[in-house]
């Protein structure tokens, strides 16, 4: 067994998940994901987090189309819920343990970043089971909560002999959270050293150039908010952080294993050098820059289209006005004089439909519409 394998924390798969009776009607390929979910090293205490797509695929052996698909049919069966890149497993607790005080910052930290509707559902699965609201009293480092928010809620204790909890009053006032969140989208957080709260709806608006970054948001958001980044600082390292991610598909030797650190350290070398936070994922400014040039291109011609057809638009206004206000005799006279400013050679049908046209004080179109404007500027 080599060093990664022996040094890696345990994770718990009863022996029933293979008697469980879905099992009979799950393809291997399911089987395989929903035993991975239960093992995988994103996995935590509380049976919800993240992952990255891509790596899963690398590591089961699968195509990501085919992968996407396979969780799809994992969340019609019950066996996941998903919201985003955020995974909740609902059995969580047939496998592992309740987690313990000493996981309380981490918990926090997970139930914080993670997306409100999933959260929800997340606090059901945890009610049922008897983990959530936690049984952590503040003497022991934790903290009781009722909801997300940190209302407090009643406290869980194991009576001596049973291995039940049993709900106990409580009401103790709570410390909210480190984030609060508008949907998915974080508010803002409190500064682990000073307490400060710090505006995070700054950042809503950074873009990843590789959407699988996008599961790294709550770090990032964490990093630009600490290291005080302005909006054009916080896009140079979401760029930085894809063209990490997309460099680790082709290479493992640039896979990061801990992004926020490695956001932290990506900022302070930028700084100490007094550059700018962009190297590897300038590609992503020259393509945006490139993509706005054309975006106005676009703009542009769009807008000479639309006063050009706002002018025609006038013009046919104007000698439609023209045409009620002249009597039937001058209609004719008009008619006549119009058919006379087509060039030699001119279709007969098109001066027959031109004159009908200005008889019945309809404005022809085409040619016929600046014959018709060049003989009532000469009536006048």
């Amino acid at each position: 067994m080599c060093y990664v394998e022996k040094s890696s924390p345990g994770a718990y798969i009863k022996t029933g998940f293979w008697q469980a009776p879905r099992r009979q009607t799950q393809s291997l390929a399911e089987i395989l994901l929903s035993n991975y979910l239960l093992g995988c090293p994103e996995r935590n205490a509380i049976g919800m987090f993240p992952i990255h797509v891509g790596e899963v695929a690398g590591r089961t052996v699968r195509d990501a189309a085919m992968l996407v698909s396979t969780l799809s049919q994992l969340v019609e069966q019950g066996e996941i819920v998903m919201e985003g890149y955020w995974i909740m497993v609902p059995s969580w607790w047939d496998h592992n343990h309740q987690p313990g005080p000493g996981h309380r910052e981490r918990v926090e930290l997970t139930l914080s970043a993670a997306p409100a509707a999933l959260r929800s559902q997340w606090e059901a699965v945890a009610v049922a089971a008897g983990v959530y609201p936690f049984g952590w009293s503040e003497s022991a480092g934790g903290l009781a909560r009722g909801d997300a928010g940190g209302t407090p809620g009643p406290t869980l204790v194991r009576t001596p002999g049973n291995n039940n909890y049993k709900a106990q009053p409580n009401s103790k006032k709570v410390k909210s959270t480190t984030t609060t969140t508008r949907g998915d989208e974080p508010l803002g957080v409190a500064d682990p050293e000073t307490g400060e709260w710090h505006d995070s709806s700054a950042y809503d608006a950074v873009r990843f150039p590789a959407s699988s970054a996008e599961v790294h948001r709550p770090a990032f958001v964490r990093v630009c908010v600490s290291e005080r980044l302005s909006s054009s600082e916080a896009q140079q390292l979401a760029d930085e952080l894809s063209a990490r991610i997309d460099m680790a598909t082709e290479s493992t030797e640039f896979r990061v294993e801990h992004h926020e650190p490695w956001l932290r350290a990506v900022v302070k070398k930028a700084r100490e050098a007094g550059a700018p936070i962009l190297r590897a994922g300038a590609k992503y400014q020259r393509e945006e820059e490139r993509r706005l040039k054309l975006a106005k291109a676009e703009a542009d011609k769009a807008a000479a289209y639309q006063a050009s057809q706002r002018l025609q638009e006038s013009i046919r206004a104007d000698l439609t006005r023209s045409l009620t206000e002249l009597t039937d005799f001058q209609l004719a006279e008009l008619a006549k004089e119009t058919n006379l400013l087509f060039p030699e050679g001119a279709a007969k049908a098109s001066r027959i439909r031109v004159q009908g046209a200005i008889q019945a004080r309809i404005v022809p179109t085409g040619l016929g519409q600046a014959l018709l404007a060049r003989a009532l500027k000469q009536r006048s």
